[in-house]
């Protein structure tokens, strides 16, 4: 049954090259969020937001030898999202989209160049989930409570090097760090910004700088539907479902929306930036959110 579970959980479904773009895109997305997230009221479905907004983010990744850039472009209308990183030579690296407008607090599809496939994370899944979460949880922690630090630390330096290591956040490699607002103030990309930082044990691991929603195009519907996203989310009381990366616990919408994002290592090098290019506000297709042609849905609980 343990390793049924396993297979279940890994996100290795979807390709493991397309999970790290989209873990790269989400949690670059906006590391933005506090670590709890306020409801969104309920406002409608699409067909009530033809018009949007669309924001451009690039990344620069240092940490090998060869900087790798990435873009995520991420749209939205009402209560729904879709977010899409590719490389700079324009290489799609994987899809998501959130509506907002269906089930209960919503669904999300991921979606796998390589495959041509999608999965979709409904209610029903989210139940699905839940039922055969309890048991793995317990026989993953219960196992870690024996390692020592120095087998933590090489279990997560396996995992960042791509070893197939499951339901990471269980592991508990990292801890979670603490979110400090400073008074400093800059100008960033033409916005007002305020910076924050992201401190473990006293050691900054990430340096935001931040503008509040209402200065920025599309900023109260974009706050909507990030907080609906977040809403979802919720749902997953242990996001190990995502191999432990979890995303959303490094959001922080409070600060408003990141303009500049900085990652250091344990050294205080920086080893990634990211920067918000552009904000325009736009008009969508209804259908713009519905799955991507050509691709063939998937279970996600096929092994």
């Amino acid at each position: 049954m343990k390793n049924n579970i396993i297979k279940t959980l890994r996100v290795r479904q979807i390709g493991a090259r397309t999970r790290n773009a989209l873990l790269v895109g989400l949690s670059l997305l906006f590391v933005l969020f506090s670590y709890s997230f306020l409801n969104a009221p309920e406002t409608g479905t699409i067909d009530d937001f033809m018009q949007g907004v669309e924001y451009r983010l690039k990344t620069e990744d240092y940490s090998s030898t060869q900087t790798l850039i990435y873009e995520t472009l991420i749209q939205i209308a009402g209560r729904n999202l879709k977010i899409r990183t590719t490389s700079a030579n324009g290489e799609d690296r994987g899809t998501m989209i959130f509506r907002g407008d269906q089930g209960k607090n919503g669904e999300v599809s991921i979606f796998d160049p390589e495959e041509q496939e999608y999965v979709v994370i409904d209610d029903a899944t989210v139940q699905r989930l839940a039922e055969q979460m309890s048991e793995a949880d317990r026989m993953m922690k219960e196992a870690l409570k024996h390692l020592t630090p120095e087998q933590r630390e090489a279990m997560q330096k396996a995992r960042k090097e791509g070893a197939d290591i499951p339901l990471g956040d269980m592991l508990q490699l990292e801890k979670k760090p603490e979110r400090v607002k400073t008074k400093d103030q800059a100008i960033k990309n033409g916005y007002k910004c305020t910076k924050y930082e992201y401190r473990i044990e006293g050691q900054v691991a990430r340096e935001v700088w931040s503008v509040d929603w209402d200065k920025i195009k599309g900023g109260a519907m974009a706050k909507k539907a990030f907080f609906a996203m977040g809403d979802f989310f919720k749902a997953f009381e242990n996001p190990s479902m995502f191999d432990g990366q979890n995303m959303f616990e490094e959001m922080n919408l409070e600060g408003g929306v990141p303009v500049v994002v900085k990652r250091f290592d344990k050294n205080g090098k920086e080893v990634e930036k990211t920067t918000l290019e552009s904000a325009n506000e736009l008009n969508f297709d209804p259908d713009d959110f519905d799955p991507l042609f050509g691709y063939k849905r998937r279970d996600m609980f096929r092994h």
